[in-house]
């Protein structure tokens, strides 16, 4: 597990640009700094999926219900349990 040292950006989101030098730190000490951030953009979802999906407000942190209603929408487990993210997603099956 990797956790950055510098506070994060209202909202949650962060520019990569903003990554430049923060600090990695695992559960025994400083791992080192970004020098680079690279990412792949392919996914397996439709664009009208990704459109559909629930609406994500920067003004404030994501909840557990929006998380649940994401994973619902994208049909994955919720990560904070190993069951599915809702009852909808129960009631679906």
């Amino acid at each position: 597990m990797v956790r950055v040292a510098q506070t994060r950006i209202p909202g949650m989101l962060n520019n990569a640009k903003t990554l430049k030098g923060y600090q990695l730190h695992g559960l025994d000490g400083e791992i080192g700094k970004v020098k680079e951030f690279y990412f792949d953009v392919f996914v397996s979802l439709s664009r009208e999926a990704i459109r559909q999906s629930p609406e994500y407000r920067m003004e404030s942190p994501p909840t557990r219900e929006y998380e649940k209603e994401l994973h619902l929408h994208y049909d994955r487990l919720g990560y904070w349990l190993d069951e599915p993210a809702g009852e909808k997603y129960l009631a679906r099956t």
